[in-house]
Parts: C-alpha cells; structure tokens; sequence
C-alpha cells in the first residue's frame, strides 16, 4: 500500500508541475506577444497548453518515471539491501541505459550511425532528468510523511486501547 500511495503522489505531482509550468509559459509568452505588438493567440491556448502538459506529463510518469523509480527501488531493496544514497546514482545509470537503448533502436531503424542516434536522443533524455528529480523527491517526501504519521499516531496512542466497548461497561 506504501508503495502505491508514494508513486501516486509521485505522478500527481509530476503531473501538477508540468501544469503549474504550462500556466506560467503562457502567461510569460502572452506577455511577450503584448510587449512586441504580436497575435496574442485563440481563448484556447491556455487551456490546451495546460491540458497538453498534464496529459503528456501524466503518460510519461506511468511509461518512463514510474518503472524507472520502481526497478531502482527494487534492486535497492531487493537485490543490494542498501542504504536510500545509492538510490539516485543507480536511477541515472538505469535513465542513461534507456536513453542508449532508446539510441540503438533509432540507430538500427533508420540505418544510421550509433553516434548520429546518440546524439539526437541525448536532448531528450536530458529534459527528462527534471521530471526524474522530482518524480523521485516526491517519492521520498511521500515515504518520509507516511513513516511520521505512523510515529505520531503511535506515539498519540501509545497506553490507550484502541478498542473500546460498545455500550455500558460493566
């Protein structure tokens, strides 16, 4: 239940900020198009701007940033037993495979070089490592609140039953 309720609000968040950003593009880009005298846009570019951008931040948290941060945490937990600091080292390392992997599928696709793949594919996964930050933030944010609320309720509740009778005590 930890787990899902951390990478719900991972994506949540992800999803909000990429919203947030949308919001603010806009009204930066409108204040350009004021200051230079330009077409301001339809009654719908704010809209769509901000759909679009929860939309495609909501698909790339469920297809990229959850399975990263899920795979992490497991060979973490699972596999190395180690402490949460070699959790983001081992999370760009597996951000780096996938961008190679991603390189040698269009390499070998479109017939080119490794490198002419690689180097179009390098952008890309360089604007995905702000969303893997905070994807992972989030995460940890998340596991840090739940553990506290556990140890405050624990501690508010500690020497007092939790179940009381039901009607007269006798």
């Amino acid at each position: 239940m930890r787990f899902a309720i951390k990478h719900l609000l991972a994506v949540a968040t992800v999803s909000l900020g990429a919203a947030v950003f949308a919001g603010v593009a806009y009204f930066v880009l409108l204040a350009w198009a004021t200051v230079g005298d330009l077409g301001i846009g339809g009654p719908f570019a704010l809209p769509f701007m901000v759909l679009g951008a929860l939309i495609g931040s909501f698909i790339l948290s469920i297809a990229v940033l959850f399975p990263l941060t899920a795979i992490t945490e497991l060979l973490r937990v699972r596999l190395l037993r180690s402490s949460l600091l070699v959790e983001p080292p081992l999370l760009l390392a597996l951000a780096a495979f996938l961008a190679l992997g991603t390189a040698c599928i269009i390499s070998f696709e479109r017939h080119l070089p490794l490198s002419q793949s690689a180097a179009s594919v390098a952008p890309w996964a360089g604007l995905l490592l702000l969303p893997l930050v905070v994807y992972w933030l989030s995460m940890q944010a998340t596991d840090l609140l739940v553990s506290g609320g556990a140890w405050l309720l624990n501690r508010l509740t500690r020497g007092r039953s939790r179940l009381r009778p039901i009607g007269p005590s006798a």
